[in-house]
């Protein structure tokens, strides 16, 4: 599974099913898709190579031409990008979900 297939298979999802629209889907989305799957965050917060990044810039701009789709808005997605530089939550500081545990 490689990482780039993170955004594609979660953009796929936020298109065609309306529920990782919301918050909480969204939410589970990131969880479900990111974390769940092993995304090495923990090596990524001050890389060249910014996957999670891509893929919120990429939401946000499927939110811009669809606005009225979303339940939420710029800030949910920030809030997002920004919890994982800051290490808000305790997900984002591993790199995989033995490692969370």
């Amino acid at each position: 599974y490689a990482f780039e297939d993170c955004i594609l298979v979660s953009l796929t999802l936020i298109l065609l099913d309306p529920y990782y629209r919301t918050i909480e889907g969204f939410s589970l989305l990131i969880n479900k898709e990111w974390v769940g799957m092993g995304f090495p965050f923990a090596e990524f917060i001050n890389s060249e190579c910014p996957v999670f990044a891509h893929f919120i810039y990429c939401v946000w701009k499927l939110m811009s031409y669809n606005s009225g789709y979303f339940e939420f808005n710029d800030d949910y997605l920030l809030f997002w990008l920004d919890s994982v530089h800051d290490c808000r939550f305790n997900t984002f500081m591993h790199n995989n979900t033995r490692e969370l545990m």
